[in-house]
């Protein structure tokens, strides 16, 4: 990573962090709490969504690691490889916890949640984008950790996608029932 990238990423991170605390602090102040309450079966559902986000980060370092350890050459740094663990784990931990409806704490707003979520995407949309136009996306010839950010959108996209089809999906059944 060259000066100008490192720079660019260190600021985008300070800038992430600072955003990420105000709006906690909004968030905080508006719920008067940032504590989720769950009931047990959600709180049972959230492990199993945690334990398959992990095995899927750890099985994707595993991977990674064997391919290495077989002379195999990589076209990307190891940022990058890096967040391709980390965003199959958060997508796999996210859609399970959709899956099992243990995505929304008992007292979230869940229209609130979205929107949050579906910011962070963009967020991170335009930060790859910036990136891209920079030229820090790939360098010499491998992709660069300018990507980890399209795919930590891409897997929050996922996610959105999961939550709004799970939406959808339970209102419908309700109707028919009622």
């Amino acid at each position: 990573m060259d000066k100008g990238m490192f720079l660019s990423v260190s600021i985008g991170l300070v800038i992430g962090l600072l955003l990420s605390v105000v709006l906690i602090t909004v968030i905080i102040r508006r719920d008067n709490s940032l504590k989720g309450n769950y009931d047990e079966r959600q709180e049972l559902n959230r492990g199993r969504a945690f334990k398959g986000g992990f095995y899927t980060v750890l099985i994707c370092c595993g991977v990674i690691w064997f391919l290495g350890m077989a002379k195999y050459e990589f076209n990307c740094d190891a940022g990058f490889l890096a967040g391709i663990a980390a965003s199959f784990g958060l997508m796999v931990y996210g859609v399970i916890a959709v899956a099992l409806d243990a995505y929304l704490a008992l007292n979230d707003r869940p229209g609130t949640t979205i929107g949050c979520m579906a910011a962070i995407a963009i967020v991170n949309y335009l930060v790859f984008l910036m990136y891209y136009n920079m030229g820090f996306v790939v360098r010499d010839g491998k992709l660069t950790s300018g990507c980890v950010n399209l795919m930590i959108a891409i897997a929050l996209t996922v996610i959105l996608g999961a939550v709004l089809i799970k939406r959808f999906t339970d209102k419908g059944g309700g109707d028919e029932e009622s």
